[in-house]
Protein backbone atom coordinates (compact mmCIF):
# COMPACT_ATOMS: atom_id res chain seq x y z
CA UNK A 1 0.00 0.00 0.00
CA UNK A 2 1.33 3.53 -1.00
CA UNK A 3 1.76 6.46 1.42
CA UNK A 4 -1.10 8.51 -0.68
CA UNK A 5 -3.61 5.21 0.18
CA UNK A 6 -2.82 5.36 3.84
CA UNK A 7 -2.94 8.90 3.91
CA UNK A 8 -6.06 9.80 2.08
CA UNK A 9 -7.81 7.25 4.54
CA UNK A 10 -6.83 8.58 7.62
CA UNK A 11 -8.03 11.97 5.98
CA UNK A 12 -11.58 10.23 5.76
CA UNK A 13 -11.73 8.45 9.35
CA UNK A 14 -12.64 10.84 12.59
CA UNK A 15 -9.91 11.77 14.15
CA UNK A 16 -10.92 11.21 17.75
CA UNK A 17 -11.79 7.42 16.78
CA UNK A 18 -8.53 6.94 15.10
CA UNK A 19 -6.14 7.95 17.63
CA UNK A 20 -8.18 6.18 20.67
CA UNK A 21 -8.20 2.78 18.40
CA UNK A 22 -4.43 3.23 17.78
CA UNK A 23 -3.55 3.80 21.41
CA UNK A 24 -5.54 0.64 22.63
CA UNK A 25 -3.69 -0.94 19.76
CA UNK A 26 -0.77 -0.51 21.30
CA UNK A 27 -1.65 -0.76 24.78
CA UNK A 28 -3.63 -3.86 24.66
CA UNK A 29 0.08 -5.13 23.85
CA UNK A 30 1.95 -3.65 26.42
CA UNK A 31 0.13 -4.10 29.05
CA UNK A 32 0.34 -8.26 28.45
CA UNK A 33 3.30 -8.37 27.73
CA UNK A 34 3.40 -9.14 24.33
CA UNK A 35 5.84 -8.06 21.38
CA UNK A 36 4.48 -5.78 19.29
CA UNK A 37 6.28 -2.88 17.04
CA UNK A 38 4.69 -0.50 18.41
CA UNK A 39 6.22 1.85 16.01
CA UNK A 40 4.24 1.33 13.21
CA UNK A 41 0.56 2.26 15.38
CA UNK A 42 2.96 5.41 16.55
CA UNK A 43 3.70 6.32 12.95
CA UNK A 44 -0.17 5.96 12.00
CA UNK A 45 -0.99 8.58 15.25
CA UNK A 46 1.48 10.97 14.05
CA UNK A 47 0.20 10.51 10.63
CA UNK A 48 -2.92 11.39 12.09
CA UNK A 49 -2.58 13.93 13.60
CA UNK A 50 -0.75 15.55 10.34
CA UNK A 51 -3.80 14.53 8.18
CA UNK A 52 -6.86 13.11 10.00
CA UNK A 53 -10.56 13.88 9.69
CA UNK A 54 -9.74 16.31 6.77
CA UNK A 55 -12.69 15.51 4.62
CA UNK A 56 -15.33 17.69 5.28
CA UNK A 57 -17.41 14.42 5.45
CA UNK A 58 -15.74 11.61 7.95
CA UNK A 59 -16.14 8.02 8.42
CA UNK A 60 -15.77 6.29 12.23
CA UNK A 61 -13.16 3.67 11.60
CA UNK A 62 -13.70 0.29 13.44
CA UNK A 63 -10.35 -1.94 14.64
CA UNK A 64 -10.56 -3.58 11.63
CA UNK A 65 -9.87 -0.48 9.61
CA UNK A 66 -7.10 0.68 11.24
CA UNK A 67 -5.67 -3.58 11.06
CA UNK A 68 -5.65 -2.80 7.19
CA UNK A 69 -3.49 0.52 7.88
CA UNK A 70 -1.37 -1.30 9.83
CA UNK A 71 -1.17 -3.92 7.07
CA UNK A 72 -0.31 -1.28 4.34
CA UNK A 73 2.47 -0.06 6.48
CA UNK A 74 4.02 -3.78 6.67
CA UNK A 75 3.84 -3.92 2.60
CA UNK A 76 5.02 -0.08 2.60
CA UNK A 77 7.95 -1.26 4.69
CA UNK A 78 8.93 -4.61 2.66
CA UNK A 79 8.92 -2.44 -0.35
CA UNK A 80 12.03 -0.84 0.91
CA UNK A 81 14.96 -1.59 -1.70
CA UNK A 82 16.84 -3.05 1.62
CA UNK A 83 14.42 -6.34 1.51
CA UNK A 84 15.05 -6.74 -2.05
CA UNK A 85 18.19 -8.65 -2.08
CA UNK A 86 18.81 -8.34 -5.78
CA UNK A 87 18.94 -5.10 -5.11
CA UNK A 88 20.35 -4.56 -1.94
CA UNK A 89 24.38 -4.12 -2.27
CA UNK A 90 24.96 -5.71 1.89
CA UNK A 91 22.95 -7.08 3.90
CA UNK A 92 25.17 -4.65 6.93
CA UNK A 93 22.27 -2.25 5.41
CA UNK A 94 19.37 -3.92 6.51
CA UNK A 95 20.85 -4.27 10.06
CA UNK A 96 21.57 -0.34 9.80
CA UNK A 97 17.79 0.43 8.69
CA UNK A 98 16.48 -1.96 11.44
CA UNK A 99 18.79 -0.70 14.24
CA UNK A 100 17.73 2.88 13.89
CA UNK A 101 14.33 1.78 13.87
CA UNK A 102 14.41 -0.44 16.48
CA UNK A 103 17.17 -0.05 18.94
CA UNK A 104 16.36 3.51 20.65
CA UNK A 105 13.53 1.47 22.34
CA UNK A 106 15.89 -1.06 23.75
CA UNK A 107 18.38 1.42 24.52
CA UNK A 108 16.90 1.27 28.55
CA UNK A 109 17.60 4.62 30.22
CA UNK A 110 19.09 3.90 33.56
CA UNK A 111 20.72 6.37 36.39
CA UNK A 112 23.67 6.67 34.35
CA UNK A 113 21.34 8.08 31.38
CA UNK A 114 20.86 11.36 33.31
CA UNK A 115 24.24 11.73 34.88
CA UNK A 116 26.09 11.87 31.86
CA UNK A 117 23.67 14.26 30.36
CA UNK A 118 24.31 16.71 33.55
CA UNK A 119 28.16 16.34 32.94
CA UNK A 120 27.89 16.91 29.54
CA UNK A 121 25.97 19.91 29.58
CA UNK A 122 25.63 21.78 32.60
CA UNK A 123 27.87 25.06 32.91
CA UNK A 124 31.78 24.04 32.52
CA UNK A 125 34.60 26.00 32.24
CA UNK A 126 34.61 26.18 28.52
CA UNK A 127 33.79 29.73 26.76
CA UNK A 128 29.76 28.78 25.63
CA UNK A 129 27.33 27.58 27.98
CA UNK A 130 25.03 25.27 26.81
CA UNK A 131 23.17 25.64 29.86
CA UNK A 132 22.11 29.09 29.04
CA UNK A 133 21.46 28.58 25.64
CA UNK A 134 18.99 25.58 26.71
CA UNK A 135 17.63 27.85 29.74
CA UNK A 136 16.54 30.58 26.57
CA UNK A 137 15.17 28.21 24.62
CA UNK A 138 12.72 26.32 27.06
CA UNK A 139 13.11 28.70 30.45
CA UNK A 140 14.61 25.64 32.10
CA UNK A 141 17.91 25.05 33.30
CA UNK A 142 19.79 21.38 32.24
CA UNK A 143 19.33 20.41 36.05
CA UNK A 144 16.05 21.59 36.67
CA UNK A 145 14.72 19.50 33.11
CA UNK A 146 16.84 16.14 34.81
CA UNK A 147 15.64 16.15 37.71
CA UNK A 148 12.01 16.36 36.57
CA UNK A 149 12.34 13.96 33.48
CA UNK A 150 13.96 11.84 36.22
CA UNK A 151 11.14 11.95 38.73
CA UNK A 152 8.88 11.22 35.44
CA UNK A 153 11.10 8.42 34.99
CA UNK A 154 10.69 6.91 37.76
CA UNK A 155 6.90 7.14 38.11
CA UNK A 156 6.23 5.44 34.94
CA UNK A 157 9.22 3.03 33.63
CA UNK A 158 9.81 1.77 37.34
CA UNK A 159 6.26 2.21 38.26
CA UNK A 160 5.36 -1.16 39.92
CA UNK A 161 8.41 -0.42 42.57
CA UNK A 162 6.54 2.89 43.74
CA UNK A 163 3.36 0.49 43.70
CA UNK A 164 1.48 2.26 41.81
CA UNK A 165 0.85 0.87 37.93
CA UNK A 166 1.06 3.34 34.82
CA UNK A 167 -1.91 2.52 32.14
CA UNK A 168 -1.19 5.10 29.91
CA UNK A 169 -2.49 8.14 31.26
CA UNK A 170 -0.60 10.83 32.94
CA UNK A 171 -3.11 11.88 35.56
CA UNK A 172 -3.68 14.74 37.57
CA UNK A 173 -2.77 13.28 40.29
CA UNK A 174 0.34 12.23 39.29
CA UNK A 175 1.21 15.95 38.05
CA UNK A 176 0.10 17.23 41.13
CA UNK A 177 2.50 14.85 42.99
CA UNK A 178 5.47 15.98 40.58
CA UNK A 179 4.18 19.72 41.42
CA UNK A 180 4.87 18.59 45.65
CA UNK A 181 8.65 18.12 44.75
CA UNK A 182 9.32 20.84 42.31
CA UNK A 183 8.25 24.47 41.09
CA UNK A 184 4.41 24.54 40.05
CA UNK A 185 5.60 26.51 37.22
CA UNK A 186 8.68 24.35 36.65
CA UNK A 187 6.78 21.19 36.08
CA UNK A 188 4.30 23.18 33.78
CA UNK A 189 7.34 24.50 31.57
CA UNK A 190 8.49 20.82 31.01
CA UNK A 191 5.05 19.49 30.00
CA UNK A 192 5.24 22.11 27.19
CA UNK A 193 7.67 21.01 26.05
CA UNK A 194 7.68 17.20 25.90
CA UNK A 195 4.15 17.24 25.07
CA UNK A 196 2.53 17.19 21.36
CA UNK A 197 -1.29 17.91 20.26
CA UNK A 198 -3.06 18.12 17.57
CA UNK A 199 -3.27 21.96 18.04
CA UNK A 200 0.70 22.23 18.67
CA UNK A 201 1.56 19.28 15.53
CA UNK A 202 2.36 21.46 12.68
CA UNK A 203 4.00 23.37 14.72
CA UNK A 204 6.08 20.42 16.11
CA UNK A 205 6.16 18.89 12.45
CA UNK A 206 8.14 21.61 10.94
CA UNK A 207 10.48 21.39 13.89
CA UNK A 208 10.87 17.97 14.44
CA UNK A 209 10.97 15.93 11.18
CA UNK A 210 14.36 14.58 10.05
CA UNK A 211 12.92 12.21 7.27
CA UNK A 212 11.08 14.21 4.68
CA UNK A 213 10.05 11.28 2.58
CA UNK A 214 7.21 9.30 3.93
CA UNK A 215 7.52 6.31 2.44
CA UNK A 216 10.85 6.52 4.20
CA UNK A 217 9.39 7.49 8.15
CA UNK A 218 8.24 4.12 8.59
CA UNK A 219 12.09 2.94 9.54
CA UNK A 220 12.54 6.07 11.47
CA UNK A 221 12.83 6.90 15.41
CA UNK A 222 9.75 8.08 16.28
CA UNK A 223 8.98 11.78 17.00
CA UNK A 224 7.51 10.71 20.23
CA UNK A 225 10.57 9.73 21.61
CA UNK A 226 11.16 13.63 21.49
CA UNK A 227 7.65 14.19 22.74
CA UNK A 228 6.55 11.39 24.30
CA UNK A 229 3.49 12.85 25.83
CA UNK A 230 0.05 13.24 24.14
CA UNK A 231 -2.59 15.63 24.80
CA UNK A 232 -5.37 14.02 23.89
CA UNK A 233 -9.16 14.78 24.44
CA UNK A 234 -8.33 16.91 27.58
CA UNK A 235 -5.96 14.19 29.10
CA UNK A 236 -2.39 13.11 28.36
CA UNK A 237 -1.17 10.17 27.65
CA UNK A 238 1.83 8.44 27.05
CA UNK A 239 1.49 6.00 23.91
CA UNK A 240 4.47 3.49 25.03
CA UNK A 241 6.79 3.16 27.99
CA UNK A 242 9.56 2.77 26.11
CA UNK A 243 9.40 6.35 24.80
CA UNK A 244 10.35 7.57 27.85
CA UNK A 245 13.68 5.63 27.26
CA UNK A 246 14.11 7.54 23.89
CA UNK A 247 13.83 10.85 26.19
CA UNK A 248 16.19 10.30 28.71
CA UNK A 249 18.97 9.20 27.16
CA UNK A 250 19.02 11.62 24.42
CA UNK A 251 16.57 14.56 24.61
CA UNK A 252 18.32 17.23 25.08
CA UNK A 253 21.29 16.98 22.09
CA UNK A 254 18.58 16.02 19.71
CA UNK A 255 16.76 19.13 21.40
CA UNK A 256 19.85 21.53 20.86
CA UNK A 257 21.28 20.38 17.62
CA UNK A 258 18.96 20.87 15.62
CA UNK A 259 18.48 24.81 17.41
CA UNK A 260 21.69 26.08 18.72
CA UNK A 261 24.21 26.29 15.67
CA UNK A 262 26.96 26.78 18.22
CA UNK A 263 26.17 23.60 20.02
CA UNK A 264 27.66 21.19 17.77
CA UNK A 265 30.90 22.29 18.48
CA UNK A 266 30.79 22.93 21.34
CA UNK A 267 29.75 19.65 22.51
CA UNK A 268 32.66 17.96 20.79
CA UNK A 269 34.93 19.82 23.62
CA UNK A 270 32.48 18.86 26.31
CA UNK A 271 32.92 15.03 24.66
CA UNK A 272 36.94 15.09 24.83
CA UNK A 273 36.29 16.30 28.34
CA UNK A 274 33.55 14.02 28.93
CA UNK A 275 36.08 11.01 27.77
CA UNK A 276 39.21 12.50 30.12
CA UNK A 277 36.93 11.76 32.89
CA UNK A 278 36.88 7.75 32.47
CA UNK A 279 40.78 8.29 31.51
CA UNK A 280 41.25 9.76 34.93
CA UNK A 281 39.06 7.28 36.69
CA UNK A 282 40.64 4.18 35.47
CA UNK A 283 43.77 5.93 35.93
CA UNK A 284 45.31 4.88 32.55
CA UNK A 285 48.60 6.49 31.12
CA UNK A 286 47.68 9.20 28.63
CA UNK A 287 49.06 11.39 26.33
CA UNK A 288 46.55 13.88 25.11
CA UNK A 289 46.15 16.15 22.40
CA UNK A 290 47.81 19.26 23.33
CA UNK A 291 51.08 17.26 24.45
CA UNK A 292 50.91 15.58 21.42
CA UNK A 293 50.78 18.99 19.39
CA UNK A 294 53.88 20.02 21.61
CA UNK A 295 55.92 16.77 20.49
CA UNK A 296 55.12 17.01 17.00
CA UNK A 297 53.77 20.67 15.66
CA UNK A 298 51.29 23.12 16.37
CA UNK A 299 49.80 21.93 12.85
CA UNK A 300 50.20 18.70 12.92
CA UNK A 301 47.39 15.87 12.87
CA UNK A 302 47.14 14.31 16.10
CA UNK A 303 44.47 12.21 18.14
CA UNK A 304 42.78 13.27 21.31
CA UNK A 305 44.17 10.63 23.75
CA UNK A 306 46.85 8.26 23.73
CA UNK A 307 46.59 5.68 26.44
CA UNK A 308 48.40 2.58 26.91
CA UNK A 309 50.73 3.67 24.86
CA UNK A 310 49.39 1.92 21.65
CA UNK A 311 45.54 2.58 21.86
CA UNK A 312 44.35 5.78 20.06
CA UNK A 313 41.28 7.40 21.15
CA UNK A 314 39.41 10.25 18.60
CA UNK A 315 36.29 11.26 19.97
CA UNK A 316 33.65 12.81 17.04
CA UNK A 317 30.76 14.65 17.86
CA UNK A 318 28.64 12.81 15.03
CA UNK A 319 25.63 11.07 14.24
CA UNK A 320 24.20 9.16 11.45
CA UNK A 321 21.62 11.58 10.06
CA UNK A 322 17.83 10.22 9.77
CA UNK A 323 17.44 10.38 6.25
CA UNK A 324 20.65 8.17 5.66
CA UNK A 325 19.83 6.05 8.63
CA UNK A 326 16.74 4.96 6.42
CA UNK A 327 18.80 5.16 3.19
CA UNK A 328 22.81 4.00 4.28
CA UNK A 329 23.89 3.14 0.49
CA UNK A 330 27.81 3.22 0.14
CA UNK A 331 28.64 6.48 -1.51
CA UNK A 332 26.07 8.76 0.62
CA UNK A 333 27.69 6.90 3.86
CA UNK A 334 31.25 7.80 2.11
CA UNK A 335 30.41 11.60 1.55
CA UNK A 336 29.03 11.80 4.93
CA UNK A 337 32.06 10.47 7.09
CA UNK A 338 35.22 10.96 4.86
CA UNK A 339 35.61 14.32 6.93
CA UNK A 340 34.77 12.41 10.25
CA UNK A 341 35.43 8.33 10.48
CA UNK A 342 37.56 8.31 7.33
CA UNK A 343 39.76 11.46 8.52
CA UNK A 344 40.15 10.25 12.01
CA UNK A 345 41.20 6.86 10.74
CA UNK A 346 43.67 7.36 7.27
CA UNK A 347 44.93 11.31 8.75
CA UNK A 348 45.00 11.56 12.27
CA UNK A 349 45.30 7.92 13.58
CA UNK A 350 48.20 6.82 11.48
CA UNK A 351 50.36 10.27 11.81
CA UNK A 352 50.85 9.78 15.09
CA UNK A 353 50.96 6.11 15.70
CA UNK A 354 53.78 6.12 12.62
CA UNK A 355 54.87 9.34 14.43
CA UNK A 356 55.75 7.74 17.94
CA UNK A 357 56.43 4.53 16.56
CA UNK A 358 55.74 2.89 13.72
CA UNK A 359 57.11 -0.61 14.28
CA UNK A 360 54.33 -2.16 16.91
CA UNK A 361 51.28 -2.55 16.96
CA UNK A 362 48.58 -0.25 17.48
CA UNK A 363 44.46 0.00 17.84
CA UNK A 364 42.08 3.19 17.36
CA UNK A 365 38.79 3.58 18.76
CA UNK A 366 36.76 5.94 17.74
CA UNK A 367 34.22 7.03 20.16
CA UNK A 368 30.67 8.92 19.12
CA UNK A 369 27.55 10.36 21.41
CA UNK A 370 25.05 7.79 20.02
CA UNK A 371 25.50 4.24 18.52
CA UNK A 372 26.05 4.80 14.72
CA UNK A 373 25.32 0.84 13.98
CA UNK A 374 27.12 0.67 11.38
CA UNK A 375 28.56 -2.73 12.20
CA UNK A 376 32.03 -3.32 12.84
CA UNK A 377 35.42 -2.35 11.21
CA UNK A 378 35.31 -4.60 8.06
CA UNK A 379 31.52 -3.40 7.41
CA UNK A 380 33.01 0.31 7.82
CA UNK A 381 36.22 -0.80 5.31
CA UNK A 382 33.48 -2.40 3.05
CA UNK A 383 30.88 0.04 3.06
CA UNK A 384 33.66 3.54 2.41
CA UNK A 385 36.23 3.21 4.59
CA UNK A 386 38.56 1.52 2.29
CA UNK A 387 37.65 3.78 -0.89
CA UNK A 388 38.17 7.15 1.33
CA UNK A 389 41.32 5.85 3.11
CA UNK A 390 43.09 5.52 -0.32
CA UNK A 391 41.73 8.61 -1.71
CA UNK A 392 43.59 10.34 1.52
CA UNK A 393 46.80 8.21 1.66
CA UNK A 394 47.48 6.41 -2.21
CA UNK A 395 49.87 4.71 -0.75
CA UNK A 396 47.95 3.36 2.28
CA UNK A 397 49.65 0.05 3.64
CA UNK A 398 46.56 -2.96 4.08
CA UNK A 399 48.71 -4.71 6.30
CA UNK A 400 50.55 -1.97 8.74
CA UNK A 401 51.00 -1.33 12.52
CA UNK A 402 46.97 -0.05 12.39
CA UNK A 403 44.98 -2.25 10.60
CA UNK A 404 41.77 -1.42 9.93
CA UNK A 405 40.31 -4.89 12.35
CA UNK A 406 42.43 -2.85 14.98
CA UNK A 407 39.64 -0.28 14.18
CA UNK A 408 36.72 0.09 16.89
CA UNK A 409 33.72 2.40 16.84
CA UNK A 410 31.44 2.85 19.76
CA UNK A 411 29.45 5.35 21.38
CA UNK A 412 30.11 7.28 25.13
CA UNK A 413 27.58 4.71 26.96
CA UNK A 414 29.74 2.09 25.89
CA UNK A 415 32.84 4.10 26.50
CA UNK A 416 31.98 4.03 30.21
CA UNK A 417 31.00 0.35 30.49
CA UNK A 418 34.98 -0.12 29.09
CA UNK A 419 35.85 2.50 32.17
CA UNK A 420 33.91 0.48 34.49
CA UNK A 421 35.66 -2.87 33.03
CA UNK A 422 39.22 -1.44 33.11
CA UNK A 423 38.58 0.17 36.49
CA UNK A 424 37.31 -3.22 37.99
CA UNK A 425 38.83 -6.10 36.90
CA UNK A 426 42.49 -4.46 36.71
CA UNK A 427 42.87 -5.71 32.68
CA UNK A 428 43.99 -3.57 29.73
CA UNK A 429 42.32 -1.82 27.43
CA UNK A 430 43.98 -3.43 24.39
CA UNK A 431 42.99 -6.66 25.93
CA UNK A 432 39.20 -6.28 25.30
CA UNK A 433 39.83 -4.82 22.37
CA UNK A 434 42.12 -7.87 21.32
CA UNK A 435 39.48 -10.00 22.13
CA UNK A 436 36.75 -7.95 19.99
CA UNK A 437 39.31 -8.46 17.31
CA UNK A 438 39.36 -11.92 17.68
CA UNK A 439 35.51 -12.49 17.80
CA UNK A 440 35.26 -10.32 15.04
CA UNK A 441 37.60 -12.73 12.88
CA UNK A 442 35.35 -15.66 13.15
CA UNK A 443 31.61 -15.57 11.29
CA UNK A 444 30.18 -17.30 13.75
CA UNK A 445 31.10 -15.01 16.72
CA UNK A 446 30.89 -11.91 14.75
CA UNK A 447 28.89 -8.83 16.57
CA UNK A 448 26.77 -5.84 15.03
CA UNK A 449 28.79 -3.42 18.02
CA UNK A 450 31.45 -3.57 20.11
CA UNK A 451 29.50 -3.75 23.26
CA UNK A 452 27.94 -6.73 21.89
CA UNK A 453 31.91 -8.58 23.37
CA UNK A 454 31.74 -6.77 26.59
CA UNK A 455 29.46 -9.41 28.23
CA UNK A 456 32.59 -11.51 28.36
CA UNK A 457 34.04 -8.74 30.83
CA UNK A 458 31.37 -7.41 32.97
CA UNK A 459 27.25 -7.53 32.72
CA UNK A 460 25.89 -4.29 31.45
CA UNK A 461 25.50 -2.22 34.61
CA UNK A 462 28.59 -0.07 35.85
CA UNK A 463 29.39 2.11 38.78
CA UNK A 464 32.04 5.04 38.17
CA UNK A 465 32.48 8.03 40.51
CA UNK A 466 31.97 11.01 38.46
CA UNK A 467 28.52 9.24 37.39
CA UNK A 468 27.44 8.76 41.00
CA UNK A 469 28.62 12.20 42.08
CA UNK A 470 26.26 13.86 38.98
CA UNK A 471 23.21 11.68 40.37
CA UNK A 472 23.82 12.71 43.93
CA UNK A 473 22.63 16.22 42.09
CA UNK A 474 19.96 15.23 40.16
CA UNK A 475 18.22 12.89 42.40
CA UNK A 476 15.55 13.81 44.63
CA UNK A 477 16.91 14.45 48.71
CA UNK A 478 14.90 13.12 51.65
CA UNK A 479 13.68 16.90 52.28
CA UNK A 480 10.80 17.42 50.18
CA UNK A 481 9.87 19.42 48.60
CA UNK A 482 12.83 21.22 48.53
CA UNK A 483 15.23 19.19 46.37
CA UNK A 484 19.03 19.86 48.40
CA UNK A 485 22.54 18.95 47.10
CA UNK A 486 25.81 17.76 48.20
CA UNK A 487 28.33 19.17 46.03
CA UNK A 488 27.62 20.08 42.09
CA UNK A 489 30.26 17.68 40.26
CA UNK A 490 32.64 19.13 37.71
CA UNK A 491 33.42 19.02 33.81
CA UNK A 492 36.63 19.76 33.39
Amino acid sequence: MEFEVIRNKLRSYHFDTTVALLLNIIWSAEFRGEPARFWHPLLLIKWTLQYGGQNGKVKFPKKVDVYKLLQGLDKLEMSHATFDFKRNQRMIQTFTIISHQQFPYQDKAWLDSFSRQLLLFQDTDTKYSINSSFNRLTNLSIVEFLRILFALWMMIIHDKLLKNSFNGEFTSGAIKFLKLAFPSDQVDTFFTIITSSKEKFPEIIKEETRVKDHRLQVFETSIFGRKPLLLFKGKLFLPHKQLLNVTANHFIYDFMKYRDTNFTTEFGTRMELYIKLGINEASLKCTDENALRKQFGRDSKVVDFVVEDNVLIECKAIELKASLAVDPRDAKLGMEFRKSIAKAYASQMFTVASNLNYMKEWFGLIITYKPLYLGNSQDLWDAFLKDETFSIDPEFKVKSFLPVENLFLTDLRTWDRIVHILKNKKIKLQKILKYARKQDSNPATKTFLLQQHLEKFENQYFELKYLDDAMEYIKPQKEYPELKVNKKPKLK
